[in-house]
């Protein structure tokens, strides 16, 4: 009973110093985003600062400019009527000229010359811009919001709008997200951007996308580039998600820092064992790092298994030559002989003491 009741206090002591650690971890992390958040909002406010002042300058820059020009307009008019005196065969009004400059489907009314040209230098037609916006095929919400974001930009470079949704509508929007909004009916750009997030995004959430990351491995036969192209799909998908669900951009981004910091890990857990186990002994880095880590090692292994597979079969020229194996045997054999043979003529050579003979 001593013993039992002993381990049970060893192990609820074990699990309170768990959670205590736990406690301590998620107040260190909490402290960090409150400090990021800090900073964030002293940048904030240092960006807001400094475009207020450039605001201030282009206003002081567009009234000086007015000024000139409405200076210039009084003596262009003035110089005109002189002309106009003095040459009464030329009946060309004089304020013809300058209207080739004006875009006439412009929002200034007898306002700036500057701002007209630069309008109509930035403006572009339909058939230009549906060049510059991507094909949507409506297989995730990834898609949709890229696909929305490049409509609304070319939108307001477009002086055809009217057209442009049009020519989007048929020649952009194909397949499974045409099949989606082929029923409903689309009279403005706000009508498209509803239709494609209300019926053509699918609705996944970022702890599926995360659950999704931790299933990912590796194949046998697959090479960690693939592997590679394969996670940071669905990493993609899960930081739009974690964008779309947090509104906040403070929030959004802490959310998405804390993520990132998980991500290196379940990214080493999806390799194969001999890549993986290497990594995990060493520095948790940022995935970027990682990534490159892996390539390296997969490299690495791939370069010591061909030397272990040509060091396992010696060629013919590392093998040993027949001859250098069959002498050291052959002398070994022969040594004895000449010893012997050599001890016989020397007992010959010898006389005897008494008879005075040889070899005994």
């Amino acid at each position: 009973m001593y013993d039992l009741s002993y381990k049970d206090i060893n192990i609820s002591l074990r699990q309170v110093l768990q959670a205590i650690q736990k406690h301590t971890e998620i107040q260190e992390q909490i402290q960090i985003l409150a400090q990021q958040a800090r900073e964030e909002n002293e940048r904030r406010a240092k960006e807001i600062k400094l475009l207020k002042q450039a605001v201030a300058e282009i206003k002081l820059v567009l009234t000086n400019k007015k000024i000139i020009k409405s200076k210039n307009s009084k003596s262009v008019t003035k110089t005109t009527k002189k002309t106009v005196k003095s040459r009464k065969k030329d009946r060309i009004p004089a304020a013809s000229i300058p209207e080739t400059t004006f875009d006439p489907k412009s929002d200034n009314n007898g306002g700036d010359q500057y701002n007209n040209e630069q309008q109509h230098q930035i403006m572009l037609s339909a058939e230009d811009a549906i060049r510059f916006i991507p094909t949507l095929n409506g297989d995730d919400d990834v898609g949709v919001e890229e696909f929305i974001k490049e409509v609304h930009a070319m939108r307001m470079c477009c002086s055809q709008k009217d057209l442009l949704l049009k020519a989007i509508k048929i020649d952009k929007i194909v397949g499974k997200a045409a099949r989606s909004i082929r029923h409903i009916p689309i009279g403005n750009y706000e009508d498209l951007y509803n239709t494609l997030r209300s019926n053509v995004v699918v609705d996944v959430t970022s702890d599926e996308y995360e659950e999704q990351l931790r299933d990912l491995k590796q194949g046998r036969h697959e090479s960690v580039q693939s592997f590679n192209i394969r996670f940071r799909c669905i990493l993609n998908r899960l930081t739009y998600a974690i964008i779309s669900e947090n509104l906040q951009p403070i929030t959004r981004r802490i959310m998405i820092e804390a993520t990132m910091r998980k991500v290196s890990r379940i990214y080493l857990k999806g390799l194969r064992r001999d890549i993986g186990r290497i990594l995990l002994a060493g520095k948790l880095d940022s995935l970027y790092k990682t990534e490159k880590k892996a390539v390296d090692v997969e490299r690495y292994l791939q370069e010591e298994e061909k030397g272990w597979r040509t060091g396992s079969r010696p060629t013919a020229s590392d093998r040993p030559l027949p001859t250098t194996r069959n002498n050291n045997p052959v002398n070994k054999r022969v040594s004895p002989v000449s010893k012997t043979e050599r001890v016989s003529s020397a007992k010959r050579q010898v006389r005897c003491p008494k008879c005075d003979e040889l070899g005994h």
